[in-house]
């Protein structure tokens, strides 16, 4: 069932709901809250001694250091909000967590343990119904696979994410998201040469640019635009397209943009402008050498190295060697730290993880728990009530036959007078799997309480109800259960009573249970032992126990 993150703030002051509700507009609004306004969340969180606010303040937390390039903490404080939020929700917190650690590590080029945050996500989106997240979920799959140089695979997951967009209908931001992918699915078409597909998506990214204004949008449709004029030999609009992304890049609008600005300098080295190349580097110099990431500088530089030594003089050259080797030892022993971390991290993943499948069952088993009869195992009464209403309009809706049935035990009193109670348990039992064993898609059963129980039966006419009564009564008399203080029979046996019609527009549910219950007395009254089935007629009536056989009055 879909989540309503209101319910999860009803017992907090309206102080502490108004704090949560200005953090998620703000984070709505700018893509993430501010580092003080998480901040004052958390100490708030912590004075209130209350798990989901604290985890919930661990996520915007994360979300405010995202551009800090401390990426460690920023998963310290992921984790922390999926191990606070863990069984208790809200869940669209959890999904977005591990949403934000894919996408972490993606930035840390560790595609495989991004893929492995996105399916712990999509887990999570598939059973709260959390579409909009499944979506963005399934996007990150696809361009880790992407990453990986799979695009076969990428595709897969891109096509799911853009069904999922088309068949809901989102805000703003989930334009721009369904527009990403959409660049995305089109870069898979241009590598796997497909490109009738690509040229589509092009013509739908084209309609959908004229809606939106975002410049990372509109930088990446350009560079996608750059490369597929590329590949049909237009080698005029892949310039001028790539001269359109530089341009929002290099004045200053997506600078310290890492994934546009590396996206950027690869379209050039494809169609092959080194020395416009060489140009953009020395332009975006002040924002690439001011990056703590390691690993991103030692891009640029094997860059500039490997595509614009041309424009470099002799010491400038060795210079730069010099800084990359120096760089290139430094990645990769952070690339070992990271690793152990990295492992550290998995193990508590699995925790999560084993934690997260331990409540589910125990969930189940309480849910199961909860809506059956714990001596027969048959649904119980609010089980009943839940599902009688559910068959009761949906018969009236298609015009289709809907029945009530219930059972009574024949003098059960005396038999736990004279056998005792645990017999009567036992008697109770071997009924209860008798009618256990009659469900099916047409017919429902359960205890309504006492001695008494209950059938439900969707499209079954009178006659076919008939039958399925006959036979229970005929399995209950196989079973010999001694009741010798019974006035009808030395074994136990069963009235029952049945309404059964076509629902229409006036009709009410309760009184299908009245004219059942008047089926029954009427059972009763012709003896016990049987069965009476009304229709919708007074004179409608059909009646039947074993020893004879079904007839209509």
């Amino acid at each position: 069932m879909k989540e309503k993150a209101e319910e999860y703030f009803v017992n907090y002051g309206e102080d502490i709901r108004e704090m949560v509700r200005a953090v998620q507009a703000e984070s709505r609004k700018n893509g993430r809250a501010s580092y003080e306004a998480a901040s004052l969340l958390m100490e708030t969180a912590i004075a209130q001694d209350s798990d989901i606010l604290i985890g919930i303040a661990y996520f915007h937390l994360a979300e405010a250091e995202m551009d800090m390039e401390d990426r460690e903490n920023v998963k310290i404080c992921l984790l922390g909000c999926i191990n606070y939020l863990q069984g208790k929700g809200p869940y669209d917190y959890i999904a977005k967590a591990y949403y934000l650690l894919g996408e972490t590590e993606k930035l840390q080029n560790n595609p495989i343990m991004s893929m492995e945050y996105y399916e712990s996500g999509l887990a999570v989106c598939g059973e709260k119904e959390l579409g909009e997240l499944k979506a963005l979920l399934l996007r990150g799959i696809g361009s880790s696979y992407l990453k990986l140089n799979q695009p076969e695979k990428a595709l897969f997951y891109y096509e799911d994410c853009l069904r999922l967009y088309q068949d809901s209908e989102y805000g703003y931001m989930e334009q721009i998201n369904y527009a990403r992918a959409l660049i995305e699915r089109a870069g898979c078409f241009l590598l796997l040469q497909r490109m009738d597909e690509a040229k589509r998506d092009k013509e739908l990214i084209e309609k959908i640019l004229s809606s939106l204004k975002e410049p990372q949008i509109l930088v990446e449709a350009y560079l996608f635009f750059a490369l597929y004029s590329q590949e049909i030999k237009d080698r005029k609009k892949a310039c001028a397209y790539a001269k359109k992304a530089g341009e929002m890049i290099e004045e200053g609008l997506l600078a310290e943009s890492q994934s546009h600005v590396r996206e950027y300098l690869s379209v050039l080295v494809r169609i092959e402008e080194y020395k416009w190349l060489a140009e953009a580097l020395q332009r975006l110099k002040p924002y690439t050498e001011r990056s703590r990431d390691k690993n991103y500088r030692l891009h640029i530089l094997y860059i500039r190295m490997r595509y614009a030594s041309a424009d470099m003089d002799e010491d400038e050259f060795r210079a730069c060697a010099g800084e990359f080797f120096l760089l290139y030892e430094l990645c990769a022993k952070e690339k070992s730290d990271s690793l152990i971390k990295n492992i550290e991290v998995r193990r508590q993943l699995r925790q999560i993880q084993e934690k997260q499948h331990e409540l589910k069952i125990l969930n189940q088993k309480l849910l199961v728990n909860s809506l059956h009869d714990a001596l027969t195992g048959l649904p119980n009464r609010g089980y009943l009530n839940e599902h009688v209403e559910k068959v009761f309009e949906r018969a009236r809706a298609n015009g289709h036959f809907f029945g009530i049935c219930l059972l009574d035990i024949d003098y059960f009193k005396q038999l736990n007078d004279k056998y005792g109670h645990l017999a009567g348990d036992r008697c109770l039992k071997a009924i209860g799997k008798i009618l256990d064993d009659s469900r099916n898609s047409r017919v429902f059963s359960a205890r309504y309480g006492g001695d008494e129980f209950t059938l439900v039966f969707y499209r079954m006419n009178k006659e076919e109800i008939s039958k399925v009564l006959y036979t229970i009564q005929s399995r209950i008399k196989e079973l010999k259960l001694p009741n010798e203080d019974s006035h009808v029979s030395n074994i136990v046996t069963l009235s029952m009573g049945c309404f059964c019609c076509v629902p229409v527009k006036e009709d009410k549910m309760w009184d299908y249970f009245s004219r059942a219950d008047a089926a029954l007395y009427q059972a009763k009254y012709m003896g016990k032992d049987g069965f009476v089935v009304f229709g919708k007629e007074e004179d409608d009536l059909t009646f039947g126990d074993c020893t004879q056989q079904i007839g209509t009055v």
